[in-house]
């Protein structure tokens, strides 16, 4: 490159720059000019952004941080600083392009930004999943006829959600019957801030021990129910049972043993054997219960007659009138009345 006097002294050995001019568009003309031509133009770095990464805290991260990428540096003395940034929380805004702004400075204080053409190449922010370690509890659960699960869990201790998070268990293993014995228990978690929101993408969760899940047997009472009739010559026998805890939706049928014709009381049990379980039209393993009996009492009581004597009339002789005829109302059939 030439100094300026150097440039100069060159234009007026050469006759200076012949140049073309006009007026108002028109009559054209050459003319040589014999002072210097001075062209400045701006200059043009270029500055690359960071790619920030952050794991997630519940906070807002941006980055500002750049570099010049290009061989068009700045001037001696000039200082860019960044006076925008983009800032990103959740997991889900990863990949988000770091757009910012450059400002440049001269050493008095005075914005010199206008002389440089400046382009960028944005990095990319990242926000990784905060990590959450736990462990599922272990539980018996009592049958109750439907798919159970078990959610209690602990974090470890040296894990924590966010300050104003909980968690849940929103699946798990489930289990339902008795024969299923213990199985593990594995569990899905779900997170929502204090305003109901899903925040569970933004965690990474490994369960590090899972507890065991069992089905215990559902405890029930079945009862013969006490029935009572007045005397009719035929045997009383037991008519129904009653039970109480059975699960819900279920229906439990028995046979019972114990008659009384006479007059009087007599127990009344249920048959254990001819006990069954159904669930609609499925039959419900007996497994699922332990099953307690209770008996009943069957009652016949005195059948109420009404005897009425017969009337009768004849002509004084003397002697006493009588009859020996009676009418027994309510009599069961085939039985008589005698005086």
């Amino acid at each position: 490159f030439l100094t300026v006097d150097e440039l100069k002294t060159f234009k007026k050995m050469t006759g200076g720059d012949s140049l073309y001019a006009e007026f108002k568009g028109q009559q054209a003309f050459e003319y040589t000019y014999n002072g210097l031509l001075w062209f400045c133009m701006n200059r043009l770095p270029k500055f690359g952004g960071d790619d920030g990464h952050w794991v997630y805290d519940g906070e807002s991260h941006g980055s500002n941080q750049f570099t010049v990428t290009s061989d068009k540096q700045i001037a001696d003395g000039e200082t860019p600083t960044a006076v925008g940034e983009t800032r990103i929380t959740g997991v889900g805004e990863s990949g988000t392009e770091n757009i910012f702004t450059v400002a440049l400075q001269a050493s008095d204080g005075r914005d010199v930004t206008h002389n440089y053409e400046i382009s960028y190449v944005y990095g990319a922010l990242t926000m990784e999943p905060k990590p959450i370690r736990y462990a599922s509890e272990s539980a018996d659960l009592v049958y109750n006829g439907r798919a159970q699960i078990h959610g209690g869990f602990t974090l470890d201790a040296d894990t924590a959600l966010v300050e104003g998070h909980t968690a849940a268990a929103s699946q798990g293993t489930e289990i339902t019957n008795v024969s299923e014995g213990e199985v593990e228990n594995r569990l899905t978690l779900l997170v929502r801030d204090s305003e109901g929101g899903d925040q569970t993408a933004n965690y990474v969760f490994e369960q590090t021990e899972a507890g065991t899940i069992r089905i215990l047997p559902r405890p029930i009472t079945v009862t013969a129910d006490d029935t009572q009739k007045t005397y009719d010559g035929t045997p009383l026998t037991g008519e129904s049972v009653s039970v109480d805890n059975l699960a819900e939706g279920q229906t439990l049928t028995a046979a019972l043993l114990g008659s009384r014709t006479t007059v009087g009381t007599a127990v009344v049990t249920v048959d254990e054997a001819s006990v069954s379980i159904v669930s609609g039209e499925a039959a419900v393993d007996m497994a699922n219960y332990t099953l307690s009996f209770a008996a009943g009492t069957l009652t016949v009581t005195k059948r109420p007659v009404t005897i009425l004597s017969a009337d009768d009339t004849r002509v004084y002789d003397g002697t006493a009138l009588s009859n020996g005829t009676v009418t027994a109302l309510d009599l069961v059939e085939g039985h008589t009345a005698q005086v």
